[in-house]
């Protein structure tokens, strides 16, 4: 804010250089990155562990909504959800592969959309899981990033296109 620039490394609390994602929940700054998950608290990071008080390594995706982080994807561990400051796996059904998540994104309706290595996403919403593949229009290719517009338009970027979820159809 006043125009200074300021370096966090491991002595500010990051447990590695290597910053593989961020997550702004409105209160904090979330840090990935190949060696843990941090929380900002003042100047300095906070290591936060799974429930089995291990470090996530290699956290290369969060999301989260009002509420402050929901979700984050480890490398080796697959998808964890954020409850009382530990990140407790979660496992789904129609996801076997856990290494084959991608992305991540929580849109404005509650629905955790998730984006494999291998091509299509997922969409949970209450409790009920939707695939969606190259065959009902999505692009082809690692998902790569999941947004979405104001109206609650959703775009998937893979490594083979943009494609676009409106009103339960895909286009490309």
């Amino acid at each position: 804010r006043s125009g200074e620039v300021s370096r966090y490394l491991v002595n500010r609390g990051l447990p590695s250089t290597t910053v593989l994602s961020l997550y702004d929940d409105g209160a904090a700054l979330w840090v990935g990155t190949t060696a843990g998950v941090v929380r900002q608290q003042g100047t300095s990071f906070v290591p936060v562990r799974s429930s089995y008080g291990e470090v996530l390594n290699r956290v290369f995706a969060m999301a989260g909504d009002q509420r402050g982080l929901a979700w984050v994807v480890d490398a080796n561990g697959g998808l964890f959800e954020h409850k009382s400051n530990r990140f407790v796996g979660v496992e789904i059904p129609a996801v076997t592969e856990k290494r084959d998540i991608s992305q991540i994104y929580l849109d404005s309706e509650g629905a955790l959309w998730i984006g494999h290595s291998s091509g299509g996403t997922h969409r949970i919403t209450q409790g009920q899981v939707s695939h969606f593949a190259h065959r009902d229009g999505i692009a082809t290719g690692r998902v790569q990033g999941i947004a979405e517009l104001p109206r609650g338009t959703i775009w998937v970027a893979t490594t083979e296109g943009l494609s676009r979820f409106q009103q339960g159809n895909w286009t490309t």
